[in-house]
């Protein structure tokens, strides 16, 4: 194999620097290693003598395995072949060859063995596949997202269809939830079949068959299959080849070629069983475009269409607009809803723990409209039943955001004033909250150790892996352990989801007071300090737990130098999503006293912008009472007063 080669981007991801840096260091060091490939305006280097280099120069204390690994695969083949490279990779790895150091590629099955004994070899192909989908723009759908689509099919679906699968992220989550279903897959890229095969192959699925198929070759006969779930790739235009005006699967109207979604809705219902459900990922177009009016309002006429679920952005790719979730079923005969479900989830946080709520909340709306009655009024969001016939005009709109908020919703006046007098007691709070500074116009900086550092003496100890799933199954009516997650930490809240206990592991990893709890994945590197409700919670995927010697380290100075500026981007992989190895941040080397001094200042720091979170809720609370108090008429302003 040839040798593995790194840019200067590359290099400054490394030592999570900037690549000005880089350049820097060139300039700077004689002993800099010279560029072994490359051009003049882009040098390659060799990725053993750049890490040897950044070691020796106290760059960095590691080299992280998963940065490792993606190295050694980058250098197989270039950007455009690196699914491919990937896919060679994974075989490697889940078949347990890996593990031996015999030529050819030795460095990379070293490096992938390594990956595999910290992470596992499953854990270890999805990070993998994470780096792939980052590196070369590939449409991912979050685990947020996919398991609402899931937790939307029939309870028990025998036989499951994606017919656009790329690397297996909707039939991996779907397997988890259904494990003996039969798993069918289309992908007409081969590389990505490829790798949903190994994906699914990883998590244990026994019963797949995936082919290169999708909306131009379709599958033949029909699958007849319980349920489809489908995310169609933005990227495929062109609807079929042939003369589609006698293409079977076009039951509601021949496609426009500006409305590929539709052609995809169609595609799914015809490999449905009657009475089968699909669950689709739209772009919100799709339910109002004028090219689709007729095709939109035959899946209302027959019944097809059952409901229309506005997410909020951020929830699937594209991350700047808010997809919409369509919920079809392929008409069982004569039967024609009267009525079409909306819900609008936009307002909810993208990072909600409520997505199986909001699933059995639309499943027990659907019977509801099936039967001609109102939904019953959602804690959350909007969630209206519109009778068929009403949407059948000449746009035939299906956006929920057109069909719900039409009415202010009552306003209780006297709640108005208990959230401003809720405001103002939260105000002066926060006022009699703001900690005391002194400031000096001299720089002295501090002596600075990494955190790695601090684990090798035994000041604080790391731990990175965690035995308990994110989405553990439902176990019945007993008692749930709160589960601290990424999501919760970076946004500066304790633990919101729950574990039933008897899913709880007995090498589960439970939080004690003093604990330090920081993301190994997100937007930020944010690090909280256990001191209430946290105490005795779960730790969570993508966390790191540091648990410091209190005769050495004071936990929250700890956490507050952690969340510097300068650690997210030397902690960080600086990539589309951030990883983060927290051995790589730095904290400052003081003794203990002052460290307490410090904590204490990051402590008052933490409880005011908790006092501040607490009055921008209230703000927005307020001001949303107010004005749909002002139009509903139940609020007036002050009267003008006259002075003399």
């Amino acid at each position: 194999m040839n040798e593995t080669q790194v840019t200067s981007v590359e290099i400054a991801r490394l030592a999570g620097v900037g690549r000005a840096a880089v350049t820097n260091w060139r300039r700077r060091y004689d002993d800099f290693p010279r560029p072994v490939g490359g051009t003049a305006t882009s040098p390659q280097f060799s990725l053993d003598e750049v890490e040897t280099w950044l070691r020796r120069h106290a760059k960095i204390s590691h080299l992280p395995a998963e940065e490792h690994a993606w190295q050694h695969i980058r250098a197989l083949s270039p950007d455009h072949e690196l699914p491919d490279a990937v896919r060679r990779a994974g075989a490697l790895l889940l078949s347990g060859e890996a593990d031996t150091v015999d030529e050819p590629h030795r460095p990379l099955r070293r490096a992938l063995a390594d990956l595999a004994a910290t992470h596992g070899r499953t854990g270890a192909y999805e990070l993998l596949l994470g780096r792939l989908h980052d590196a070369v723009r590939l449409p991912r759908v979050s685990r947020d997202a996919a398991d609402l689509l899931i937790a939307l099919l029939d309870p028990d679906p025998a036989a499951i269809y994606d017919p656009a699968c790329g690397t297996g992220t909707l039939l991996t989550a779907a397997h988890a939830r259904f494990p003996e279903a039969h798993l069918y897959g289309d992908e007409t890229d081969s590389a990505l079949l490829g790798l949903a095969q190994l994906r699914l192959t990883a998590h244990e699925a026994q019963s797949v068959d995936l082919r290169a198929g999708g909306l131009r070759h379709p599958p033949d006969p029909p699958l007849a299959a319980d349920a489809a779930l489908c995310a169609p790739p933005p990227t495929e235009r062109d609807r079929a080849t042939g003369n589609t005006a006698y293409d079977p699967r076009w039951q509601f109207g021949v496609p426009p070629r500006a409305e590929p979604e539709l052609a995809w809705v169609q595609h799914a219902l015809a490999n449905l069983r009657p009475g089968g459900f699909a669950v689709l990922l739209l772009p919100p177009a799709a339910a109002a475009r004028p090219s689709g009016r007729r095709i939109r309002a035959e899946l209302l006429r027959r019944g097809a269409l059952r409901a229309v679920i506005a997410l909020p952005s951020g929830a699937a790719p594209p991350q700047n607009l808010g997809m919409h979730v369509w919920l079809l079923r392929r008409p069982p005969g004569d039967e024609h809803p009267e009525r079409l479900l909306f819900a609008d989830l936009t307002t909810d946080d993208v990072a909600s723990d409520a997505w199986t709520a909001h699933a059995d909340m639309m499943r027990t709306a659907l019977n509801d409209a099936a039967r001609g009655k109102d939904p019953p009024a959602p804690p959350t969001g909007a969630l209206r039943a519109v009778r068929v016939m009403d949407l059948l005009d000449d746009e035939v709109d299906v956006s929920p955001a057109r069909r719900l908020h039409t009415e202010c919703a009552p306003t209780d006046p006297a709640e108005v004033i208990r959230v401003r007098e809720r405001l103002r007691d939260h105000l002066v709070r926060a006022h009699t909250m703001l900690p005391a500074l002194e400031t000096t116009s001299r720089m002295e900086r501090l002596p600075m150790i990494t955190i790695g550092e601090l684990a090798r003496t035994g000041a604080v100890a790391v731990t990175a892996r965690n035995p308990v799933r994110e989405h553990a199954e439902p176990g019945g009516d007993g008692d749930t352990v709160p589960m601290w997650l990424a999501r919760d930490v970076v946004a500066g809240h304790g633990p919101g989801a729950g574990v039933p206990a008897d899913r709880v592991p007995d090498n589960a990893i439970r939080i004690r007071a003093g604990d330090i709890v920081a993301p190994a994945i997100g937007p930020a590197l944010n690090a909280v300090v256990a001191t209430g409700n946290e105490i005795g919670a779960v730790l969570g995927p993508n966390l790191y737990l540091l648990r410091p010697d209190p005769d050495v380290l004071d936990p929250w100075f700890l956490a507050g130098f952690l969340r510097r500026d300068s650690n997210k981007h030397r902690a960080g992989s600086l990539g589309s999503v951030n990883r983060y190895d927290i051995r790589r941040a730095q904290v400052p080397r003081i003794p203990l006293a002052d460290q307490r001094r410090y904590g204490e200042l990051f402590d008052q720091l933490h409880q005011f912008v908790s006092a501040i979170r607490m009055v921008s809720a209230d703000t927005n609370d307020l001001l949303r009472r107010v004005t749909d108090g002002l139009v509903a008429g139940t609020v007036h302003p002050p009267p003008y007063s006259v002075s003399s």
